[in-house]
């Protein structure tokens, strides 16, 4: 009997996997890739390095890593302007410069970016969170905005000292 359920369950599985099973699934299993011939690109991750940093002492500045993929086929030559800010602080009045917004090939998943952020001036301690984000894609390539903030957020601690 055990042998039997096994069975069925498998095929069921395989039936519903390939939307062969009551329809065809309007949203693709993980790893596959989307029906649509839609290329889009957009943020995935932002990791910060270190992730706390000081008002004096050093260190004083940091890393922030951003991590873009690609889906479809991207047209050769394509770009997008990258760049990152500050999203939110606690308490208000965190002052943390970056790096300039960067044009960035698009060639390979993921595409990764990175930018210096360094302590302001006339600072205070705290926490902040950076956002990352995509804009001004070639022609052909969307740009697309994770529903998951943590996606495109990164978590900075500002010590003192």
């Amino acid at each position: 009997m055990r042998k039997r359920y096994l069975c069925w369950s498998t095929v069921i599985f395989v039936l519903v996997s390939s939307g062969l099973g009551v329809g065809r699934s309007e949203s693709p299993l993980v790893g596959q890739a989307p029906d649509s011939d839609e290329v889009y690109a957009q943020v995935s991750c932002v990791t910060i390095e270190p992730s706390a940093i000081h008002i004096v002492e050093k260190p004083d500045a940091t890393t922030v890593i951003v991590q873009i993929i690609l889906r479809g086929p991207v047209p050769p030559n394509s770009t997008a302007r990258v760049g990152v800010g500050t999203y939110s602080t606690d308490p208000p009045g965190i002052n943390v410069s970056y790096d300039p917004v960067q044009i960035v090939q698009l060639k390979e998943s993921p595409t990764v970016v990175k930018f210096r952020a360094k302590v302001g001036s006339q600072t205070t301690a705290g926490k902040l969170i950076v956002a990352a984000s995509i804009n001004g894609a070639t022609n052909g390539v969307k740009v697309k905005i994770s529903e998951n903030p943590q996606d495109w957020h990164g978590k900075l601690v500002i010590a003192d000292p």
